[in-house]
């Protein structure tokens, strides 16, 4: 029965350093979408100057009736 330890592709050094690489590049996914949501609910909240685009909808609802 052949070894497989002594043959494997990722001896441990090679495997902890592609855990860390993936484990880097999962956290620059995080903090990336992160900034997109706070950027997004910023802009929500400026476009219109209230707490977000519902804020729009509210106002539409108290046009004079019509007659």
């Amino acid at each position: 029965m052949m070894r497989l330890t002594s043959q494997n592709r990722y001896r441990d050094g090679e495997w902890n350093r592609f855990v860390s690489v993936a484990a880097e590049h999962v956290q620059s996914v995080n903090s990336t979408t992160d900034m997109l949501k706070k950027q997004t609910q910023l802009k929500n909240t400026t476009r219109y100057g209230g707490s977000s685009r519902r804020s729009l909808a509210t106002l539409s609802n108290f046009k004079e009736p019509v007659k």
